[in-house]
């Protein structure tokens, strides 16, 4: 597994110069290791918590084709892995040590809509609710509740507790790629793994959203959240849109390296006709005829006069 350094991890990135092994250069000469010279990828953008936002510079792999093994993410600071590493020592799971499975990849940014969709999709009865369930905090409940001493085995069993099927949808961040790099997944499930990849076109709107549940807690609907009360900040906002628009050309470039063509999906026709997007993505993942039950969708939109009042006094200049 061939890693290259992305930005967009839930806490604060330093730019780093990676070669196409992952490895930053720190001093080295940009692109040079051991005094040869190889290309490198400059992207450094983090989401979380709000920092001035690197910008990508938009040099490429010329040499990359679709390969395998795949090349996947490299986030500096990536506080899940850190904590799955912590707890197991090593995440490598060898062939064979997990169930057959095919793999919903749900990759998206956040608030791009990724639990509603999901939602919609577990309305169907024909896919699980895909969550973030690579977050170190729901990976490693789960191995404690089942005693599983290995990333393997509680990989494993999250796959068997959750398919439908044969069937198991997952929500995946740069983050969550970079694990499933390291742990030699993307590899071995490659050729059951079906992408989607999740965009928002409206990047405002999906900024205020995102500033607003940094500061209440609450990223969905049905979450209680922590009690404070949102206020407007313009630079948080703008911060975020620059960091967001930058882990969506990161999930690009993915895709891109890897020669997968991901089915899309886009949160602004889903809102409009969600029946329609829902039945499109079916058919493009080898679902045909799925169909939304309304009485099983649990969450709503949670835009409100709050967000259209920021849009207001952001476009205003305020």
């Amino acid at each position: 597994m061939r890693g290259v350094s992305l930005g967009g991890s839930v806490q604060a990135a330093q730019r780093q110069r990676p070669n196409r092994r992952g490895q930053t250069g720190g001093a080295q000469q940009r692109g040079q290791t051991g005094g040869a010279q190889r290309r490198a990828v400059d992207i450094g953008s983090a989401l979380r918590p709000f920092s001035p936002s690197p910008r990508i510079r938009g040099r490429l792999f010329p040499e990359v084709r679709p390969v395998v093994p795949l090349l996947h993410p490299r986030v500096p600071q990536n506080p899940h892995l850190a904590a799955l590493l912590a707890r197991f020592g090593q995440i490598r799971v060898l062939p064979g040590a997990v169930p057959p499975s095919t793999i919903i990849a749900l990759c998206y940014t956040n608030r791009s809509g990724s639990s509603f969709i999901a939602d919609l999709l577990a309305s169907t009865g024909a896919l699980n609710r895909a969550l973030e369930m690579l977050n170190a905090e729901h990976l490693l409940a789960l191995a404690e509740a089942g005693g599983h001493a290995d990333f393997a085995a509680a990989f494993a069993a999250m796959l068997r507790a959750g398919q439908v099927q044969g069937r198991f949808a997952l929500k995946l961040a740069l983050s969550h790629l970079e694990i499933l790099g390291e742990a030699g997944l993307l590899d071995q499930l490659q050729g059951t793994m079906r992408w989607v990849h999740i965009t928002r076109a409206d990047r405002l709107a999906q900024a205020i959203s995102y500033v607003r549940a940094l500061q209440t807690g609450r990223w969905t609907a049905d979450q209680p959240g922590n009690g404070a009360a949102p206020g407007y900040a313009r630079e948080a906002i703008t911060v975020a849109i620059d960091d967001l628009a930058d882990a969506d050309r990161q999930l690009q470039r993915f895709f891109g390296y890897n020669g997968i063509a991901p089915a899309p999906i886009s949160y602004e026709r889903l809102v409009a006709a969600p029946q329609e997007e829902i039945a499109g993505l079916g058919a493009a993942i080898g679902l045909p005829g799925l169909r939304v039950d309304p009485a099983r969708v649990t969450l709503a939109r949670q835009a409100d006069a709050v967000n259209a009042s920021w849009r207001a006094r952001y476009l205003a200049g305020e």
